[in-house]
């Protein structure tokens, strides 16, 4: 029996995935689409606001958004299109709006 280690988890803290986590397998990315007031995560990179995935050899996980000024740290900063940034574990962020929060397990 093969033992799963822990990949890095998001969980929803905004109202819409409020308490909802998902698992992140190593450097497999995940994209956040924003449709009008709705979000959604898929696989598929075109046009996502953002794109997370967990890097097990930094311990911590890569953001790259996609979209200015879509991605912001807890603090309001926002993070700038295209450019990935490395982000410790307990870091929350949010997307689109502040309504869209997830923590970074």
């Amino acid at each position: 029996m093969r033992e799963q280690k822990f990949e890095g988890a998001v969980t929803g803290k905004g109202d819409i995935y409020h308490d909802k986590t998902l698992l992140l397998e190593e450097r497999t990315a995940v994209f956040f689409h924003i449709e009008g007031d709705q979000i959604y995560v898929d696989q598929r990179k075109e046009g996502a606001a953002a794109g997370i995935w967990y890097v097990a050899q930094y311990e911590e996980y890569a953001v790259q958004p996609g979209k200015r000024k879509t991605v912001h740290l807890s603090s309001g900063q926002p993070l700038g299109k295209d450019r990935i940034y490395y982000l410790p574990r307990g870091m929350e962020i949010w997307i689109g709006s502040e309504k869209n929060r997830f923590l970074l397990e």
